[in-house]
């Protein structure tokens, strides 16, 4: 009987070690995490996000070392140097003062140089796009003023804006500014073709300005014009060349037989689609004038003497100043 009853007694005893080993691994099958130690958080804590897959640990010998990835860098576009750019007279040297002085916070200081802006117009004017002045010049202007263009970048894509101080006897009197054609100033990007209708290689035209005039409704005079304009300024650097963007063969025959003899180009598009700040003709002529950089700077009516109040000028006469100030001149 001693016997049975340690038999009896060694089965129970299995049987509930079977028994247990067996509930721990439905457990640990189950809830893998539950049974653990938890290093490094509180024991017992629960949380609903899922444990990333564990990567192997390397072999280490020594102290054991953290390595973590480098943080991802934005690049950021450097600022030129705020450099004062050149000015050439009292009148430019004044309107660069006063632009600086506004753009660097100091709108008192700006409004000292000025005749009748007040310091809330500047700084609405100029501080929201803060101006990095690149170049001054001087544009055409009626007796007794001067109209100083001021080339300027703005922004962290250092954007092309430019602002036309108006200055009178020793003061600012006026001022326009930020001017900027809808989409920002642009490299000119039409295809422009040859007489013979097949792709010209701009290549050739590369740091050399263009003016490109288009007619609309030609008036006497179109043709002398660009003949005139072609021999002055071919040599200095500048490409005259009429441009047929929309069909026109009988001017075309018109304009050989007043003596043009310039390129003729062609474009399968029209000059009025390029953003520029401001539009309009000349001679009943439509064009864009494009700066040695390649940017569509200006309207073919930026030669337009009424333009600038200037009855008795002449579109030749203020070429050479609107062709600096725009950069087409050095």
């Amino acid at each position: 009987m001693r016997n049975i009853g340690t038999y009896l007694l060694s089965v129970i005893l299995i049987a509930g070690t079977l028994s247990a080993v067996i509930s721990m691994a439905t457990i640990q099958w189950l809830y893998p995490d539950r049974g653990r130690g938890q290093t490094g958080t509180t024991q017992g804590a629960v949380t609903d996000t899922p444990k990333a897959d564990a990567l192997p640990s390397a072999p280490t010998s020594g102290p054991e070392t953290v390595s973590t990835a480098p943080k991802a860098v934005t690049p950021t576009l450097a600022k030129p140097a705020q450099a004062t750019p050149p000015a050439a007279t009292p009148e430019e040297k004044l309107a660069l003062d006063f632009l600086l002085r506004a753009a660097g916070g100091d709108a008192q200081g700006a409004a000292a140089l000025t005749e009748g802006l007040s310091t809330d117009f500047l700084k609405e004017q100029i501080t929201r796009h803060v101006p990095v002045p690149q170049r001054v010049a001087t544009l055409p202007g009626a007796p007794g003023s001067t109209v100083v263009l001021i080339w300027a970048t703005t922004g962290a894509d250092l954007a092309r804006i430019q602002y036309q101080v108006t200055t009178q006897k020793n003061k600012v009197h006026a001022l326009k500014g930020p001017l900027a054609p809808e989409g920002g100033f642009a490299p000119f990007a039409l295809t422009m073709l040859g007489e013979d209708a097949r792709p010209l290689d701009m290549a050739a035209h590369k740091g050399r300005a263009l003016l490109l005039i288009a007619p609309r409704a030609p008036e006497p005079g179109l043709a002398e014009l660009l003949t005139e304009l072609q021999t002055t300024y071919a040599p200095k650097g500048i490409d005259v060349a009429l441009v047929l963007d929309i069909k026109s063969p009988d001017w075309l025959t018109a304009a050989r037989a007043a003596g043009y003899k310039g390129p003729v180009w062609r474009v399968k598009a029209r000059l009025d689609d390029v953003p520029l700040v401001a539009r309009g003709t000349l001679l009943g002529a439509y064009g864009v004038l494009v700066d040695r950089a390649g940017f569509a700077v200006a309207s073919l009516a930026a030669l337009e003497p009424l333009h600038y109040n200037l009855p008795d000028e002449t579109p030749a006469s203020i070429a050479p100043t609107v062709f600096r100030a725009y950069g087409l001149l050095p």
